[in-house]
């Protein structure tokens, strides 16, 4: 560099995607440190070393959302109940189950949501949950006003349930039905200040989580069910509309 000149490097910086918060740990940052090194500075060829003060890089904390349908618990116990397949001209049930996980940092003011199809009608949501449905919008929400850094990990996984019925009808033989669309996951990085948009895969009747119930999901002609549930435990009703 001669004298009154400049230059700049750009540097990139990959942090494993797999970066988790151990014990009481949260709120993680990297500190950068610029050092420049000179053999030869200026007319009398001194050597230069010197050091930018810290520069603080707050790291994201990772949020992970699931949606799965279930006719059976992993337990075997049916938390389900009518005809499995479902049948034409009769009322399945199924229970959903939305999971959220967090690693490294408080996410505050979050919000899961998704939308029921037309002919899915919402059962009721856990006793206490924080599960409300408006039967205007068809919009099923979770509120959470805070993700603790660690859940799902040295903290439980947070589980919002509800449940959902379907009455198949006969144009319907052969094929899945939807319980759910797509579940968006809203929320804030308490830490770093970052937004999080997540999305979790729709719901249909054919619910690949439940072992029990797979090869089960497509509509049967009435009659042709093997396996009614009429007794399952089902969530109290949590309907806000």
């Amino acid at each position: 560099l001669t004298p009154g000149t400049r230059g700049s490097v750009d540097v990139t910086l990959k942090l494993p995607s797999n970066v988790r918060s151990y014990g009481t740990g949260k709120n993680l940052a990297v500190n950068l440190v610029g050092q420049i090194q000179a053999a030869d500075f200026g007319d009398t060829g001194s050597t230069l070393d010197q050091k930018t003060d810290p520069v603080p890089l707050k790291i994201a904390t990772e949020l992970r959302l699931t949606a799965e349908g279930r006719y059976y618990s992993d337990e075997g116990v049916a938390v389900g109940s009518g005809p499995l397949p479902p049948e034409v001209g009769s009322t399945t049930t199924y229970q959903i189950n939305w999971f959220v996980t967090n690693t490294l940092n408080d996410v505050s003011s979050a919000t899961v949501k998704a939308t029921l199809p037309d002919d899915a009608t919402f059962v009721g949501a856990s006793s206490g949950s924080d599960i409300t449905y408006d039967a205007t919008s068809r919009e099923v929400r979770w509120s959470l006003p805070k993700i603790d850094a660690g859940t799902g990990q040295a903290l439980p996984t947070l589980t919002g349930t509800f449940s959902v019925s379907i009455v198949p009808t006969v144009g319907e033989v052969g094929l899945t039905k939807q319980l759910l669309g797509k579940t968006t996951l809203v929320g804030t990085d308490a830490f770093s200040g970052a937004t999080f948009t997540l999305f979790g895969s729709a719901v249909a009747t054919d619910i690949p989580f439940d072992t029990q119930a797979q090869g089960k999901g497509t509509v049967v002609p009435a009659g042709s069910s093997q396996n009614v549930n009429a007794s399952s435990a089902l969530p109290e009703s949590g309907t806000t509309l």
